[in-house]
């Protein structure tokens, strides 16, 4: 069959990742699904391990993708006033892809911390070029340690993607995504805002999902519009 490439095939398995989890779906279904044999799946990955680690790790890119997208806003500030439109939608993607990471975790525990650890390193690196853009403009404090900033923001956020993919969440009461997200704002913002960008926040538009989903839209572009006819 011509045309087939991998990520088609992880566009596919996480369709069937994402509705059934990532234990129950087989390599034959996924073999059904494209209509490929086998054999031709085996010309691409090994063992299901692997194309399960792939469709993690390209979906995880595809979410680093959305912030950077977010920040094509005209500075610094205007990107932090977007944060809870962010984190919402990447919760709106959590929600969905919950089941699966409960399995990835659960059966594939080497490959859940290899994507995560990998994860935690590409935020780190955009979090720390967005914190020299802010201070570069002058919105943010220019008497921060960068270094330790990004230690706590990859805390906060290592702490909110646990909270996501607890496995024994449904069995707690656990506090709201909104009550979460507002927290992570306040302590983002206090830490970084300078006089300057304590103005320019308070005087910023608050964003909207509906405004800024254009990213959104594009990370959730569906494996159906990838798949291989026949």
């Amino acid at each position: 069959m011509t045309g087939l490439t991998k990520e088609k095939i992880m566009d596919v398995a996480l369709e069937l990742f994402v509705a059934r989890g990532i234990r129950d779906v087989s390599i034959d279904e996924v073999c059904h699904e494209l209509g490929i044999s086998k054999k031709t799946f085996y010309v691409f990955y090994a063992k299901k391990e692997d194309l399960v680690r792939d469709t993690v790790s390209f979906q995880m890119g595809k979410r680093h993708d959305m912030m950077v997208a977010y920040m094509g806003a005209r500075n610094p500030v205007q990107v932090l006033k977007m944060l809870p439109c962010m984190i919402d939608e990447y919760s709106m993607l959590e929600s969905n892809y919950l089941r699966a990471a409960y399995d990835l975790r659960k059966y594939y525990p080497k490959t859940f911390e290899t994507v995560m650890s990998d994860n935690l390193k590409a935020s780190r690196k955009s979090m720390g070029e967005f914190i020299d853009w802010g201070i570069r403009e002058g919105f943010f404090r220019d008497d921060i340690d960068k270094d330790s900033c990004l230690v706590i923001i990859s805390f906060i956020f290592n702490g909110f993607n646990s909270f996501a993919y607890d496995l024994n969440s449904s069995k707690r009461k656990r506090p709201s995504t909104t009550a979460l997200v507002k927290t992570i704002v306040d302590i983002i913002t206090h830490t970084l805002l300078s006089q300057k960008g304590w103005e320019e926040y308070n005087k910023a538009e608050e964003p909207s999902v509906a405004k800024n989903s254009k990213a959104f839209r594009l990370s959730r572009r569906g494996s159906r519009e990838n798949r291989i006819s026949e």
